[in-house]
């Protein structure tokens, strides 16, 4: 019986130890009256004996109604308080301390050893030793005349009944400690076989984790070569018709050719979302900061759907407050994605009317702004029993809105994500019919800097610009797909510039050999030998000479294929597909002494 439980409920075994030892005393107290009534006739003395047998059956009786620890402690000393005063009480009156009783002193501290804890019998050691020496000690203060005198046989008895119960409580205690230890290597089984249960659980658990690893690293890998796979004629299929728009083309065909350009475009965006939503989804989102013109990015947000906006008759306007400051720091590419997600969704939704766009801001306790940004059009609206699925990823309020204005349904989800990665929220009030206003609130720190970085809007429609050169420049192109020889080759033609195309590393390797190249277009997946190694291998063989730009024009767009790029030697980085405007700022950034006419 453990000490330190004693609130708790006591155990089974616990229990059996206390209501036998209490019973086999009181069995012990009944059998000593009537041994010693028929030895000695009558004796006042009876009365004790059976007044303590009747007190441990009351005590057992009150154990076993309850059954608490605390009750069965308070048993364990309150039956052994009544055997004390009766030992004592018999040992006075049958010659104190030469009395023979004297000796059942020792079975006090035996018995509570066995039906309690150390610190109990401990106790009643020396409560039992105390009682040895005042048994001793009352022959001096007074002498009672023992009222039995018990013979030698019935000393024997009582010596025999002592060895007995000693032994009995021996064979008992070792019995109940054979039990225990019966049950703890039962326990010890069950514990094993858990044990068991759980490791193999962990294992299995490590090896779903593994292929969870090898499912999200073969994602990984697939969407890096879908990527590729579709930006590779995607470059094809966009740059060309974008030359093509330039040629002379009758009303029919370049509506045609324009249509050809925008489905591009559009399987692009799609191709983006995909790659955004995966990225966030696995947790390698990255979020930069720079600083950035808000009025500005707005504008240009603007101006990028305005041709969309003006094909179908609608007003779109900005409505930005003179408390919007002029610079602000946070990811102002992020930001741009929301907003074009948000302004197109309204523009693909709205039939008649106008979209708007307004901008607030504040400032919190904190010293943070907050860009408060709302996106009002008078479109088709939403369903009240639609909105709660709004933002679910691939999901459209219902099949009909995905047939007649298609879409993945990634925009808003990804909407929402970016604008939770940022520390912001996002936000729908609409009414069916009437139209709809997305509310967007995202912190940024104030400027640091006195200019701003955001990318401006592609131009798609507008004419390049010619680079200017103050000597002749000649550019090679490492490209081993035939449609986007001829798409680099002609871009390079329309921006001025004289290329040379080759179709893998190791033959861009030998031109750099052979011909002195201002500048190398570098595609990064080839035959023979790839992009990668064939830049290590030029900057290997420059050793001191003319360093030249080498600018990677690839379809690995995935998080991380920049980093590799100038990892390996690169100077830039452009993703396909590649556009005009963008090849010829490349260009003027790169080529020496460049100026735009």
């Amino acid at each position: 019986m453990d000490a330190a439980s004693t609130s708790g409920t006591a155990s089974l075994a616990d229990l059996r130890r206390g209501r036998l030892m209490l019973l086999l005393i009181a069995i012990a107290w009944s059998h000593y009256a009537a041994m010693v009534w028929l030895s000695h006739g009558f004796n006042p003395l009876h009365l004790v004996n059976l007044t303590a047998a009747a007190l441990c059956l009351a005590i057992r009786a009150w154990v076993v109604r309850g059954g608490g620890q605390a009750r069965l402690e308070f048993a364990c000393h309150l039956g052994a308080a009544v055997n004390l005063a009766t030992i004592v009480i018999l040992a006075l009156f049958t010659g104190q301390a030469s009395a023979f009783m004297a000796w059942f002193l020792a079975l006090i501290p035996l018995t509570i050893a066995f039906v309690g804890n150390v610190r109990m019998a401990l106790l009643w050691t020396v409560l039992s030793a105390a009682a040895v020496l005042l048994l001793s000690a009352s022959e001096y203060w007074i002498s009672i005349p023992p009222q039995i005198q018990p013979g030698s046989n019935y000393e024997s008895l009582c010596r025999l009944v002592l060895v007995l119960l000693c032994g009995g409580i021996g064979i008992v205690s070792r019995a109940t400690s054979e039990h225990h230890i019966h049950e703890l290597q039962a326990q010890k089984a069950v514990i094993s076989g858990q044990a068991r249960v759980l490791g193999d659980a962990l294992v299995a658990e490590q090896k779903a984790k593994r292929a969870a690893e090898s499912a999200n690293s073969a994602k990984s890998g697939f969407l890096a070569t879908m990527s590729h796979e579709i930006r590779t004629p995607l470059n094809g299929v966009i740059g060309l018709n974008t030359l093509l728009l330039e040629t002379e083309l009758d009303e029919e065909q370049r509506r045609m050719v324009e249509l050809a350009r925008i489905s591009g475009e559009s399987l692009l965006r799609l191709l983006n979302d995909m790659l955004d939503f995966s990225k966030i989804e696995s947790g390698r989102f990255e979020l930069e900061s720079t600083d950035f013109e808000p009025g500005r990015l707005c504008q240009e947000v603007l101006d990028c759907l305005g041709g969309a906006a003006r094909a179908k008759g609608l007003a779109l306007r900005l409505d930005l407050s003179p408390g919007v400051p002029g610079l602000l720091r946070g990811d102002a590419g992020r930001m741009r994605q929301v907003l074009v997600n948000l302004v197109s969704n309204a523009v693909k939704f709205t039939a008649a009317g106008e979209v708007l766009l307004q901008v607030r801001y504040c400032s919190d306790s904190n010293g943070l702004g907050w860009l408060g940004i709302e996106v009002r059009d008078t479109g088709i609206g939403i369903a009240p029993e639609d909105m709660a699925r709004l933002f679910t990823p691939f999901t459209q309020v219902d099949s009909s809105t995905t047939r007649k204005y298609g879409g993945t349904g990634l925009g808003l989800t990804i909407s929402k994500r970016l604008c939770e990665l940022m520390g912001g929220t996002i936000r729908v009030t609409s009414t069916a019919g009437l139209g709809s206003s997305f509310r967007v609130d995202l912190p940024f720190a104030p400027a640091i800097a006195v200019t701003a970085a955001v990318p401006r809007c592609p131009d798609n429609t507008g004419q390049p610009e010619r680079v200017s050169l103050a000597r002749p420049v000649r550019v090679l192109v490492a490209e081993d797909n035939p449609v986007n020889q001829v798409v680099a080759g002609a871009m390079l033609k329309r921006l001025g510039i004289q290329a040379d195309v080759v179709d893998n590393g190791l033959d861009a390797v030998a031109a750099m050999e052979s011909r002195n190249y201002d500048l190398v277009l570098m595609d990064c997946r080839m035959p023979v030998m790839d992009g990668y190694e064939a830049c290590r291998t030029i900057r290997q063989r420059e050793d001191g000479r003319a360093h030249t730009p080498i600018i990677a024009m690839t379809a690995s767009a995935i998080q991380g294929d920049r980093e590799l790029c100038l990892a390996v030697g690169m100077d830039d980085y452009l993703a396909k597909p590649v556009r005009l405007t963008d090849l010829g700022s490349m260009l003027r950034r790169w080529l020496p002494a460049t100026a735009a006419l």
